[in-house]
């Protein structure tokens, strides 16, 4: 089951950047279900609850390897990336970047979101410092929305360490690519079952990823939708007895 198409933003730009972050559009019910307010509870749009990173990848005019640089970035806490780095000696004109939080962890209230955008030839591979920590909410809830634009030729290669919702979260994410036919993505959406030394085997409130992945145009490819909640976790079409759960998706040109 997947969230209605066309309920979310477009990917393109639009609005002002901040109150365009703060709005996830489409939120699943079953993650808005809990209270939305608390003693001692941060508002949506305080300080440090809305995190944004726009970054723009581009081959480098000047570099006769045809290296890709990070061309262009905005980050706005708790959001941020470190310098890029060129780790891989099998594809040393590759940018390595580590997305960043400031924070301890996803906590309700946070609305996550990065717009990513690779030009006609770019290759790079984002990832994050760690692994992604859903904490408890007892009021409101969390989502995290990713935008990736890919040019006529670009690779992209997004794989985040693995999600960990913890017992009595509340999180939606959405992952939105636009590939065009020439261009190749790489993409994982990793799922574990929360603090399982703790006893914790998939206890949240509710925790939906969605990707969609379509042609410039709209034409889709692939909408993809998991979602846990108390009454589907453990079912074996969903989470079965695993402590780990995910896709990794591949849309490259031509046969594989």
């Amino acid at each position: 089951m997947s969230a209605p198409r066309g309920t979310g933003r477009e990917i393109g730009p639009a609005g002002d950047r901040l109150t365009r972050a703060a709005d996830p559009g489409f939120v699943w019910p079953v993650v808005a279900a809990g209270p939305q307010t608390g003693p001692g509870a941060l508002p949506v749009g305080s300080p440090g609850k809305v995190g944004v990173l726009d970054l723009d990848f581009r081959l480098d005019p000047r570099d006769p390897a045809g290296r890709t640089v990070l061309a262009d970035r905005f980050q706005k806490s708790p959001l941020q990336v470190m310098r890029p780095l060129y780790l891989d000696p099998a594809v040393p004109a590759m940018p390595v970047v580590f997305v960043m939080s400031t924070g301890g962890g996803i906590v309700g209230g946070d609305r996550l979101d990065m717009d990513i955008r690779f030009a006609e030839g770019a290759h790079a591979l984002v990832t994050t410092q760690a692994a992604n920590r859903v904490h408890r909410m007892d009021v409101g809830y969390a989502t995290q929305d990713v935008a990736l634009r890919l040019g006529v030729g670009a690779v992209c290669e997004w794989l985040p360490d693995p999600l960990i919702p913890y017992g009595g979260s509340r999180f939606q994410q959405r992952l939105r690519a636009e590939v065009p036919e020439s261009a190749t993505l790489i993409a994982a959406d990793i799922l574990t079952a929360g603090r399982v030394a703790r006893g914790e085997h998939w206890d949240v409130d509710a925790c939906v990823s969605t990707v969609e992945i379509e042609r410039p145009g709209g034409v889709p490819l692939v909408v993809d939708t998991t979602r846990i909640t108390p009454d589907e976790a453990g079912h074996p079409l969903v989470t079965g007895d695993a402590d780990a759960i995910g896709t990794l998706f591949v849309v490259a040109p031509g046969p594989a």
